[in-house]
């Protein structure tokens, strides 16, 4: 007969080889990429400016700080370069979420059915492409998930140390990004509504978050002169409180003020950073598998249920989503797509024998569906964006180390020249052509020239006004093709002849 140590030992023991797993995919998918991702060279950026001293453009960059400062200190401490390092810390901390992973499906469905969530977060593709990049989401991931894990443990027992683990990992989700801060504000208004007798956890929640949160918050205030949380999105126009300001269009999808078309969004988005079947599984074990409920199911729904609010404001706002967006409260769907495939296991494999029928049902099915995740999860997605890195490789080969570029919307080129990013218009500066005038076109004469930028680049997917007063003002020098009929090519400015 096993004891209660032996079997925590067994358990632990499945939550480190699931670890181990998760970790050991994420690193196969990283040495697989060519080309690392767009926010990544921003990140990149940050964490330079952290490793060279610069901590004021570091903490006011539009990027939260936490992933940039451990990525400077595992470049520092390993003699990494900073791409490297934040490859290493995004793919070790965004193995080792499988453990809140598993702990918080433990917690909420029973033992078997963690084991499955946690198998299937370590091959779930999106999870592991973000993972594999120097991006803040594995850092993020960490945080946020054990928060949860955490706040579900703290809600279930009321127990102080749970509680302020809650804040504390909620706090440094927050580092990473501003919705870290949904977590710890769902655990403690919980505590406080249906636990009243608990107010010390929801006091300490609430502490442990402001400990750790509250210097970043007070340095953007002190920065902006106002209250801010964050540099990023303007939360005051997320939630609808200041209209004054007409934000731009960042994508083809025109959600904006379109509130059907934005849920749709959502929808799609949150199916599509879930890989379908993984969050199909999920609503079948959240809201129709016959099973016992055990508190803390509700408090991670309303953390999915805000997380999903705030996807549907940004695409209804911005017209804007991405599938790194949704698979955050994606994850925390885990512990029912665990459920599910138990439920599933009880329910089929009983009529083959009780109990050995339903172990080999659930080994079967999770088999199956890790075994159809894994190949996408390690399937290389670079070749459109391999175009962009041999134009910026051309550029460092073949140009002077003293021209600058303006990469006009596709940082790729400058990053693998080697040159300064310069955000000429920013990121979506093509949107900003849409209503094409002389004065915008003046505007953007002027900038190159305050930036001393000889070269510019050129896209077929640029608009049609801005590719013409490119090939006016500039001189082709190199195209690079990719698919079909998209191509990207160097021009250099007549005024740098």
């Amino acid at each position: 007969m096993r004891t209660d140590d032996g079997n925590a030992r067994g358990r632990w023991a499945w939550v480190a080889a699931v670890a181990a797993i998760a970790v050991g995919v994420r690193a196969a998918a990283s040495a697989g990429v060519e080309v690392i991702r767009r926010d990544g060279i921003y990140f990149v950026a940050q964490a330079d400016k952290v490793r060279g001293g610069d901590w004021a453009g570091a903490l006011g960059w539009y990027q939260h700080p936490l992933f940039a400062v451990l990525t400077a200190w595992v470049a520092d401490a390993f003699g990494l370069d900073t791409e490297t390092a934040g490859r290493a810390v995004s793919v070790v901390c965004g193995g080792l979420a499988a453990v809140p992973v598993m702990l918080l499906a433990r917690r909420l469905v029973g033992q078997p059915a963690a084991l499955v969530a946690g198998l299937v977060y370590a091959v779930l593709p999106q999870a592991v492409r973000v993972h594999a990049q120097p991006l803040s989401e594995g850092v993020f991931h960490l945080a946020f998930l054990s928060a949860a894990a955490a706040g579900v443990a703290a809600f279930q027992g009321c127990r102080l140390p749970a509680a302020t683990a809650c804040g504390i990992a909620g706090g440094l989700a927050y580092l990473g990004r501003p919705e870290g801060l949904g977590v710890p504000l769902v655990v403690a208004a919980f505590l406080v509504v249906w636990r009243p007798r608990a107010w010390r956890a929801a006091a300490a929640v609430g502490l442990a978050t402001a400990v750790v949160a509250g210097p970043y918050i007070a340095w953007l205030s002190a920065d902006a002169g106002r209250l801010r949380l964050t540099a990023k999105k303007d939360v005051a126009i997320l939630a609808g409180v200041d209209a004054e300001r007409r934000v731009q269009r960042l994508s083809d999808e025109n959600l904006v003020d379109r509130p059907a078309a934005a849920a749709g969004s959502v929808v799609r988005h949150l199916f599509e950073a879930m890989t379908w079947a993984p969050l199909a599984l999920a609503i079948l074990g959240a809201f129709v598998a016959r099973r016992p409920r055990r508190r803390g199911e509700w408090l991670v729904l309303a953390i999915v249920a805000l997380h999903v609010a705030v996807l549907f404001r940004l695409a209804l706002t911005y017209s804007y989503l991405d599938k790194r967006h949704a698979l955050t409260p994606g994850l925390l769907t885990l512990a029912w797509t665990g459920a599910a495939v138990a439920w599933l296991g009880v329910r089929f494999g009983g009529r083959f024998g009780a109990r050995a029928g339903r172990r080999a049902a659930l080994v079967v099915t999770t088999a199956l569906l890790v075994g159809a995740l894994a190949p996408v999860a390690l399937r290389s997605n670079d070749e459109r964006r391999l175009p962009l890195k041999r134009l910026g490789e051309w550029v460092a080969a073949n140009t002077a180390a003293t021209e600058r570029i303006a990469p006009m919307g596709f940082p790729w080129v400058s990053y693998y020249a080697g040159r300064e990013t310069l955000d000429i218009l920013g990121t979506h500066q093509d949107v900003w052509f849409d209503d094409a005038s002389r004065e915008r076109f003046d505007a953007l004469a002027a900038a190159l020239r305050a930036a001393r930028v000889t070269l510019v680049v050129e896209s077929s997917r640029q608009r049609e006004p801005l590719r013409r007063w490119l090939a006016a003002h500039a001189d082709e020098v190199h195209t690079e093709r990719g698919n079909g009929d998209r191509w990207w090519r160097i021009r250099r400015l007549h005024s740098a002849r």
